[in-house]
């Protein structure tokens, strides 16, 4: 077998090998990681084993098990399950530290009930996780239970032998009892530092009597109630054990235990980020990238998956000057990212090399990064602060002190880099209810839609519904129905070889314009066909509603423009000579007027119904690609963007550029402003999402779009969402955090 100084797994250098405390033949292998500062368990199965396939798959199962416990902080971690020419071994944490065997040989047990009650209570912990998730221990014992150098207690010794591979209920609840009297057995070990008192002069098995303990009652219950041989006797749960050693503690020292509630924390991401990397090390990219996808949807903050998302696309060949404005981007939104500098100076040094010294630079470093188990007490200190914080919250809330409510929710809520919490977002949602919003401070990737297999081109927010219809470029028409509650649906897809679309201000008409130059009217719950519209001759490539719905725009690929009146099907059409092929349509205000914007970048104005062209001003060098306005009347303003890379800003009613907003690194593929009538967002192909005050204060924040770059933007179904469409198929509906305006109240 392996021996210290040994690689294994390619990855992995052996410094010690022992047998498996738990004794079931197999060993244990404590690793240093060859390139990260990672510390490993290898876990190999006792070789009886391994003589069949039913030995393998019972070590597949535990394994398994073993993975789905996660990143509890009282269990030792397992990461993945590999093989070595066929013998298959378990990578989990090395938990640095001593077992409970350790101090009870030292004589170090049985002298500090405060102490020792506070581990007790741990193991509670987190052996009802594993209990909840339907996982036995089986073999707890002394050896089985170590604590760390800063007092945190973790459970190991799961073994790769299941107790059963399928627990009938009974089975279950009779292997919970089992595992509570092995506990209650290493609990007198470590009050009273000897096992428990046996009565042998009774016929039968050996009964614990009470020993006239001087301990407080609730601890002696505890003792004898986890150590009873007659199961009926025994504590169902280690919830109810974990209740009378909290009583214990009260009785002793006046206060409840500080470690008595669950730890408050959420490790899903962690443990998918954990996944990722050593799919990573398989060589397993496309699976790791899902992974790392999923974990950055439960948190998008988290610095190891956000780093590790960067450095795989990095390394599959991504533009590196998009990867670098990404970075930037997370710089400047103050995102606590201590990795991206090393991943930063490995890209500009790539720059300015070719050849096998771009590829020597990819393979050396950086490398991928792990989240660390916790190892410290202070995972359970957060619970008090965190509940002392939502009190405090809702004590404003209820109050009506908004102003403190709102400033003390954002200076938490910062901390955290805005991640999604349940607790602040619905404080923040009955703010909102309360006040007008200033300006945005930051946004919140809330929801992820999936369903496209190709770029999604275009995208709208169905009024009064919970409704999202989405385009993507092979033509599939997708309908996600949010709901109220569960996850969302799409109900409906159609294959229309559509290349636009566009939602009526009333949300009545959905518009398809189509390859073959048809535009078609669709039920907006649906997606059934009410109707057809314009025909053109060339593929639509813009459409566009007037403000109340009437009238219907569109434009195609020759450079011709048709407007129909939907209720009589009078059409109007024009064809701007040299325009190109129309990339772009608005009605801006509540008058009849329409801009189009075409190949050539000239905005142009039009009355009524196309009845003449009123102005046609030079915008950009190069197509325009998307077009938004904001304000009223004489106070409306146009801003284009287009492939030149910038953003122009001006009045309907004059031809000069009043203001040009410059930051992204590719083509701006979509513009939107918000219902606050104040806010911008720009979005392209450099896949950066860029937020901006029309009042003149400029770019607010920068957001990463993660998507290989951004196609389409609408706003969402509430005035401080919106929604992106992204170049591998994924919609994110966003959630701006608002600064709120309380001086009124």
């Amino acid at each position: 077998m392996w021996r210290p100084d040994d690689i294994v797994l390619e990855h992995y250098r052996v410094e010690s090998a022992a047998p498996d405390p738990a004794g079931d033949g197999g060993m244990l292998f404590n690793c240093r990681h060859l390139s990260r500062p990672f510390r490993a368990q290898l876990e190999t199965p006792s070789p009886r084993l391994l003589t069949g396939p039913a030995g393998l798959r019972q070590i597949i199962n535990r394994a398994e098990q073993r993975i789905r416990l996660g990143m509890h902080p009282n269990l030792a971690a397992a990461f993945n399950l590999r093989f070595s020419r066929r013998l298959p071994v378990l990578i989990g944490e090395a938990v640095a530290g001593e077992s409970l065997a350790q101090r009870l040989a030292a004589g170090r047990c049985g002298h500090n009930p405060r102490i020792e009650l506070s581990l007790a209570i741990q193991f509670c912990h987190g052996l009802e996780h594993c209990h909840k998730l339907g996982i036995i221990h089986g073999r707890l014992s002394p050896a089985t239970i170590t604590i760390t150098p800063h007092s945190l207690l973790k459970v190991t010794g799961f073994g790769l032998t299941a107790p059963d591979e399928q627990l009938e209920p009974n089975r279950l609840t009779t292997l919970i009892s089992e595992d509570i009297r092995a506990f209650g057995i290493c609990m007198w070990r470590i009050f009273c530092s000897t096992p428990p008192y046996l009565d042998r002069k009774r016929p039968g098995k050996p009964q614990p009597v009470n020993p006239q303990l001087t301990f407080p009652v609730p601890l002696q219950v505890a003792l004898l109630r986890s150590t009873a041989n007659d199961s009926a006797r025994r504590y169902r749960t280690f919830a109810e054990l974990r209740h009378d050693l909290n009583l214990a503690y009260r009785k002793l020292y006046n206060i409840p235990c500080p470690y008595f509630e669950p730890p408050h924390a959420d490790y899903r991401a962690e443990i998918l980020n954990n996944q990722a990397v050593m799919l990573l090390e398989e060589g397993k990219k496309r699976a790791a990238a899902q992974k790392l996808a999923r974990s950055l949807e439960s948190n998008d903050t988290l610095p190891e998956a956000v780093y590790n998302d960067l450095l795989l696309r990095w390394l599959e060949g991504s533009d590196p000057a998009r990867i670098l404005g990404r970075i930037a981007a997370l710089r400047r939104a103050d995102h606590k990212q201590p990795e991206l500098p090393t991943l930063e100076r490995a890209i500009k040094l790539q720059s300015v090399q070719s050849g096998a010294a771009v590829q020597e630079t990819r393979e050396a470093k950086p490398q991928f990064r792990m989240v660390a188990p916790a190892s410290r007490l202070a995972i359970y200190r957060r619970n008090p602060a965190r509940k002392k914080l939502e009190q405090n919250l809702l004590d404003h809330l209820r109050q009506r002190r908004y102003q403190a409510c709102h400033d003390l929710l954002l200076t938490a809520w910062a901390r955290e880099g805005f991640r999604k919490d349940k607790f602040f977002n619905g404080i923040y949602n009955e703010l909102l209810l309360v006040r007008e919003k200033r300006q945005p401070l930051q946004a919140q990737r809330f929801l992820k839609l999936g369903g496209h297999q190709s770029p999604v081109i275009a995208l709208a927010a169905i009024p009064r519904s919970r409704r999202i219809v989405s385009l993507g470029a092979d033509g599939g028409l997708l309908i996600h129905d949010l709901g109220s509650i569960g996850k969302p649906a799409s109900r409906k897809k159609r294959e229309l070889q559509a290349t636009c679309l566009a939602v009526s201000p009333d949300g009545e008409h959905l518009a398809v314009g189509n390859r073959d130059g048809g535009v078609r009217l669709l039920s907006p719950r649906d997606g059934q066909a009410t109707g057809a519209a314009q025909s053109h001759q060339a593929p639509i490539s813009a459409l566009a509603f007037n403000h109340d719905g009437k009238l219907l725009a569109s434009g195609d690929e020759d450079g011709s423009i048709m407007v129909r009146r939907l209720a009589t099907a009078a059409e109007h059409q024009a064809a701007p000579a040299g325009s190109g092929p129309i990339r772009a349509l608005l009605y801006p205000g509540d008058d009849l007027g329409l801009i189009s914007a075409g190949e050539d970048g000239v905005l142009r104005d039009w009355k009524s119904r196309l009845r003449e062209c009123t102005a046609a001003i030079p915008a950009h060098e190069g197509p325009i690609l998307a077009l938004a306005a904001s304000g009223q009347g004489e106070e409306i303003r146009l801003i284009s963007a287009g492939a030149d890379r910038l953003v122009k800003i001006q009045r309907r009613t004059e031809e000069q550029c009043r203001q040009t907003l410059t930051g992204h690194g590719g083509k701006i593929t979509a513009l939107l402003t918000l219902a606050d009538g104040r806010t911008l967002v720009s979005a392209g192909d450099d896949d950066l999402i860029m937020v901006w005050n029309l009042a003149g204060a400029g770019n607010l924040f920068t957001l990463d779009g993660r998507g290989d770059g951004i196609c389409s933007l609408a706003r969402g179904h509430r005035p401080h969402t919106f929604l992106a469409g992204r170049h591998d198929g994924t919609i994110n509906i966003w959630m701006l955090i608002y600064q709120l305006n309380f001086d009124l109240l």
